[in-house]
């Protein structure tokens, strides 16, 4: 292994991450590395990699070709962000927080606050500090949220960036 050639072949391969899909940068890092390794047999490492260019422009041409290919989601973890954001808004609703009341407090007037998918509410002179419920549509919303999110579902959209050329252009 030598470093020269190494430190060449992540220079190109970290700069391809948002281009190409980690399956298609291994075969990308196995095929500069060999290329490499074939050329510092003959002329030397450091030679080798002189020849080979500067890795951004190499990067830059290895994302043109895998402009086109599609761009992956991730499925399974948007469906376990989906089941952790269930399960959180399951453990939370219904949830109170109580206080001992202190002897020495004076009156407070009961609070709730909205906030469109869970309504907290509380009264201190009952010794309870918040109450949360969570509502029906947010056992839908913030799952699909957490889905769309994790999976990154939106790779799947077709946009100009991500098609590929056309046999006319």
């Amino acid at each position: 292994m030598n470093l020269a050639i190494e430190r060449y072949v992540w220079r190109v391969t970290r700069r391809l991450r948002p281009h190409a899909p980690p399956e298609r940068r291994r075969s990308i890092r196995a095929e500069l590395r060999r290329h490499l390794r074939d050329a510092s047999a003959e002329i030397g490492a450091g030679a080798a990699v002189e020849q080979a260019g500067d890795p951004v422009a190499v990067a830059l041409e290895y994302a043109e070709v895998e402009i086109g290919w599609p761009r992956v989601w991730r499925a399974r973890l948007g469906a376990i962000a989906a089941a952790v954001a269930f399960l959180f808004l399951a453990v939370l609703q219904q949830r109170e927080i109580h206080l001992h009341r202190a002897a020495h407090w004076a009156h407070f007037d009961p609070w709730h606050a909205d906030l469109y998918l869970v309504r907290l509410s509380g009264d201190l002179e009952r010794s309870l500090v918040v109450h949360v419920d969570v509502a029906r549509p947010a056992y839908v919303l913030v799952p699909l949220l957490a889905f769309l999110l994790w999976s990154r579902a939106w790779r799947c959209l077709p946009n100009g960036r991500n098609r590929k050329p056309s046999a006319a252009s």
